[in-house]
């Protein structure tokens, strides 16, 4: 089998510790041996690590035999899910780069020291994002809702009123009310 962190060796590897992940990973699925890393609309969080390049996704839980939105995920990230017993969905066109197993111990046996630091990067990206979340859990549903506008405008246009609804906590007459009662703030 072709060892596709041989891409890897086109970069600098002290750099690949400085670079955004967009950039690393613009570097890895452009090249044109991509034997070992796939580009994919289909993902598989359980085996793989998975960067969302392009698109959308919502992860959620399901409580009560209904879906409980914990978060929004913009692209240029990994789809590091909060917990094992949460699920993603994907919207917009789609584009992952998804890193097996294998190939992180292919990583891990070229490049110890550049591998250990990257996984330091991610896992510090990950902790940074549950702390997020948890600071979310604070907000009001007014609060959590203007922080969706502000921030990540692509939800209202991309996604469900009840899946927004179920992200701030509320039901979907409660969310039709939030909504109402912000426009007559703003008029």
């Amino acid at each position: 089998m072709a060892d596709a962190y041989l891409l890897l060796s086109n970069l600098n590897l002290l750099d690949l510790l400085y670079m955004e992940f967009n950039d690393l990973f613009n570097n890895l699925h452009s090249a044109s041996d991509t034997q070992g890393i796939s580009k994919s609309e289909d993902v598989d969080l359980d085996n793989i690590l998975c960067f969302l390049a392009n698109g959308y996704a919502v992860e959620y839980i399901i409580v009560n035999q209904r879906k409980k939105v914990l978060r929004f995920i913009d692209p240029d990230q990994f789809l590091l899910r909060i917990s094992d017993n949460t699920s993603v969905d994907l919207y917009g066109n789609i584009e992952t780069v998804n890193i097996t197993f294998d190939d992180i111990v292919i990583m891990l046996r070229k490049f110890p020291e550049e591998t250990v630091a990257f996984h330091k990067k991610i896992k510090l990206d990950y902790l940074e994002k549950l702390q997020l979340y948890k600071d979310d859990l604070k907000k009001t549903a007014a609060e959590r809702y203007l922080d969706l506008l502000e921030n990540k405008p692509w939800v209202m246009q991309l996604i469900e009123p009840e899946v927004i609804a179920s992200y701030l906590n509320l039901s979907k007459e409660q969310y039709d009310m939030l909504i109402l009662s912000i426009r007559n703030v703003n008029d």
